[in-house]
């Protein structure tokens, strides 16, 4: 930890209590200050921070909140700026406000028990620099608190009062040039910086030895998966004035084990427990934690206690998995993933918080659920993201694999706001004070992070390698702290000096593509090797929740000001390349309403095939994590769901597309393949083709028997003809005749045709030379549907004609007509066959009360 004041110097300067011997017995305690804060612009106050900092100063005036928070998202929640995110308020919001420092006051009472224990005060983020004072003493003095990564271990000993203590954060915004929090072009800056206290403080009440950075090393024998080794290690602090004996004892379930120690007045000491030393911590047939879909992410919880004189001094928790992690590179050069010798094809998102970082255990939730509802594996955090540890833990507990590292937001001078020579490649961090802070950041994240086993990888840059003597660092304090999990130099394709070929590719595109593009293009995004990040562009959100957004009037035409305020950034400032796609696609839309319904379509069009794709083309293909997961703020691109959680196009079209046993359509040769990412294998199936013309005569239908479907495999079945514009149909089938898979394709004779010699690519897309046309579908003979409503949680829809239903969307509405957000369905924006009836299921994860739905097609009236 960046400032870890626990010498003995600081602990007799802040002894004040009459008792000078710590006692080793008393109330060992964590306690969150979470609640009950009070924030105050400082340039606001007339009176001293001593006088702030102690009982008695009235701040009845402040603004209440709580930590974690911004300032940005304290006013917002205070009422003192309204709707931020409508039309372009957050333009208007007055920067002044955040050109001073701000204070973060917060009172909190303690027993007499409780106020002579040693005490430790723990900051585990302030972004970007602090003076901290308590009960009127400056206890950040010895020690700078500047760094938004960096965290904080500050020992109050003897500083804390019976009865009522304030605590004082005076707050500063980041500067041009510091190395902070950012949203590059995804979003815009927020007004404060995100400056304030983002993640929680905590006060740690204990005996006079503690535990600090306590780690639990799992190496598992993946030849047979039947045992596993553990090394327990910790960092051990004396607090009193004598020197002490003490015994480290922790238990695992069953499994106990201990260690005695000698510590000096003082003294700080790493003490490590292994199996070597201790059979127990040999562990035979464990519970392995798996990613989703390989099998159950089992956990284990160590409780270390630190044990004087027959008293307990600390007791820690500690969640954990036992898992190994490995990296690999495939015959052609690209880099790949293992998990307990396994090799994971993986399938994610990435992911960005809250503008104002103030995700709720809610929205967590939610989208972790999200994420394995889309049948991906993998998130990837650009950025240690997260304002505190609750999203890994969802990650741990869901079987997610996690993908953590450094944002390019520190690369670009427009993001990093300073001079450097961008030129070489190498990002903004040149100087060996900015190294040394970094690495520190690094340092920090890696204690922070590492007992959780989702966590896979460390990625030490995103668009450029670091500098040769950065790299150094890094490798050497995962070698000094985590050497358990691969180090990758950067999210880019890139050959290191110091740690080699990175192996994985980030070519783009971030602008709309065909389906097509994924399985012709051999030269940057398409499916081959791992792309780190890259989608199909825009993915507009639904109408009810775009005039959330914007007025009526400023939502249409597409071209106003408000829709380019709500799109990306730079580069990504309109959305010229989507529409030159959708409308030779599915016709010029009439209004906006009619826009957002058509966009889902196109959405679930475009990115379905991209995840196909990758599995279509494994083993040389080994991963692709879409850009993006979600949005910071209300938006118009990148993002399988929406800033209110609710589901665009691309994310069902992500559901079909990244099933782990699936039938796709092959765009590139006009094949169906059988592709099965998972370990387990599939015996006497029955493969079902069906096509239909966009009159819905049978143009095609054969089925015939699979002997058996193997692991981790692709194979070609058949041809598609597409003589005519056509509905493909694509099943498998059990021995009882359950649906294993249902894929459905809207195709047309015309085939989309990338720029042949690449001559215009770029790492934003690739242009298309000649564009499909799906506008026989605003031509659809009508259909008749019926949909009936059988619970809150169950909708019937049944195609009573001899007609494709095509283009199914379905919403939902409470009692009041207001459109529900954080409902998914299983599934969406689907067709359906003359005759069929489709049972769908559908989740609120918000609302509890009565629901209605309503349904719209293309061809429904």
């Amino acid at each position: 930890m960046r400032a870890t004041l626990t010498i003995i110097s600081l602990f007799l300067l802040l002894m004040s209590c009459e008792e000078k011997a710590i006692k080793t017995s008393g109330s060992i305690k964590k306690i969150q200050l979470a609640k009950e804060w009070r924030i105050m612009r400082s340039a606001d106050i007339i009176a001293t921070d001593k006088e702030i900092s102690n009982s008695g100063y009235n701040d009845n005036s402040w603004i209440s909140t709580s930590v974690p928070t911004t300032v940005m998202n304290a006013l917002v929640k205070n009422g003192t700026i309204k709707r931020p995110f409508f039309s372009d308020n957050m333009a208007k919001v007055d920067s002044n406000l955040f050109n001073s420092s701000w204070y973060f006051r917060k009172v909190f009472t303690l027993s007499s028990q409780e106020s002579s224990q040693v005490a430790n005060l723990s900051f585990e983020g302030i972004n970007y620099s602090a003076k901290i004072l308590l009960n009127g003493t400056d206890i950040s003095e010895k020690e700078p608190i500047i760094g938004a990564y960096n965290t904080y271990s500050l020992n109050v000993t003897g500083a804390l009062r019976e009865g009522e203590n304030v605590l004082l954060v005076e707050v500063t915004a980041p500067q041009p040039g510091d190395f902070t929090v950012g949203f590059v072009d995804w979003a815009p800056t927020p007004p404060d910086k995100n400056m304030g206290i983002w993640r929680p403080v905590t006060l740690e009440l204990s005996g006079a030895v503690t535990s600090s950075d306590i780690f639990v090393k799992t190496n598992v024998d993946t030849e047979t998966l039947k045992s596993a080794d553990l090394t327990i290690e910790t960092t051990v602090t004396n607090f009193s004035e004598e020197d002490v004996s003490g015994i480290l004892k922790g238990q695992i379930g069953e499994i106990q084990f201990e260690k005695a120690y000698q510590l000096k007045r003082g003294e700080k000491s790493l003490i490590s427990v292994s199996a070597k030393e201790i059979d127990e911590l040999h562990i035979d047939n464990p519970k392995l934690w798996w990613p989703i879909g390989y099998g159950d992410p089992n956990m284990y919880q160590l409780v270390l206690t630190n044990e004087i004189n027959g008293v307990a001094s600390d007791v820690d928790t500690i969640d954990f998995g036992i898992r190994e992690v490995s990296d690999f590179f495939n015959e052609n050069g690209h880099r790949g993933y293992k998990v307990n010798g396994e090799i994971i094809q993986i399938k994610g998102a990435g992911w960005v918080d809250n503008l104002f970082l103030a995700d709720s255990t809610f929205s967590n939730k939610t989208q972790v659920d999200y994420v394995k509802e889309m049948n991906m594996n993998t998130i990837r955090f650009e950025g240690y993201w997260g304002n505190s540890q609750e999203i890994y833990d969802l990650c741990d507990k869901e079987g997610l694999l996690a993908m953590v590292g450094w944002s390019c937001q520190w690369e670009w001078k427009a993001y990093l706001l300073k001079d450097f020579p961008e030129e070489e490649e190498l990002g903004g961090i040149v100087e060996k004070d900015e190294m040394e802070l970094v690495n520190g950041y690094f340092e920090d994240m890696v204690k922070w992070l590492r007992n959780h086993p989702s966590i896979f990888v460390y990625t030490a840059g995103s668009d450029f390698i670091p500098r040769a003597e950065l790299e150094k660092m890094y490798l050497k304090t995962l070698k000094d702290f985590d050497p358990t999990r691969p180090y990758l130099g950067a999210a880019k394709s890139w050959n290191s000096t110091v740690s080699g070929p990175t192996g994985v590719k980030m070519e783009g595109p971030y602008d709309w593509v065909p389906p097509v593009y994924w399985y012709s293009d051999t030269a940057r995004g398409g499916a081959f090797g791992f792309n780190t990040e890259t989608g199909p562009g825009p993915q507009p959100p639904v109408y009810d929740n775009l005039v959330k957004m914007m007025t009526k009037e400023d939502a249409w035409p597409l071209s106003s000001s408000m829709w380019n305020y709500h799109s990306g950034r730079h580069e990504f400032g309109t959305m010229k390349r989507y529409l030159k796609g959708f409308d030779a696609r599915y016709g010029e839309a009439k209004d906006a309403e009619d826009f957002c319904y058509r966009a889902q379509l196109a959405s679930y069009e475009a990115i379905r095939p991209m995840f196909e794709s990758f599995s279509a083309n494994k083993p040389n293909a080994t991963g692709v994590i879409q850009w993006m997961l979600n949005s910071a703020w209300p938006e118009t691109f990148w993002q399988q769901y929406d800033y209110y959680l609710t589901p665009t196009g691309a994310f069902y079209g992500t559901k079909k597309g990244a099933k782990p046993l699936n039938l796709v359509y092959n765009y590139g040769d006009q094949s169906v393949y059988l592709v099965n990412d998972s370990h387990k294998s599939y015996s006497n199936v029955s493969f079902e083709f069906k096509q239909l013309s966009s009159g819905s005569f049978v143009i095609a239908n054969t089925n015939y028997r699979i002997d058996e479907v193997v692991p981790f495999s692709s194979v070609k079945l058949t041809n598609v003809d597409l003589t005519h514009p056509s509905f493909v149909r694509l099943k498998l089938l059990t021995n009882e005749n359950e649906i294993l898979v249902q894929n459905d394709y809207w195709l047309d004779p015309k085939q989309d045709v990338m720029d042949p010699d690449y001559n215009n690519s770029s790492w934003i897309y690739t242009p298309t030379v000649e564009l499909t046309n799906y506008q026989w579908l605003n031509t659809l003979p009508l259909a008749t549907v019926k949909l009936e409503q059988i619970s809150n949680e169950e909708i019937r829809l049944t195609n009573t004609s001899d007609k494709v239903a095509f283009g199914i969307q379905l919403k939902a509405y409470d009692t009041k007509d207001r459109f529900v957000t954080a409902l998914t369905f299983s599934d969406n924006y689907f067709m359906l066959f003359p005759g069929e009836t489709k049972l769908v299921k559908a989740n609120s994860r918000r609302y509890k009360g009565a629901i209605s739905y309503t349904m719209k097609s293309i061809n429904v009236k």
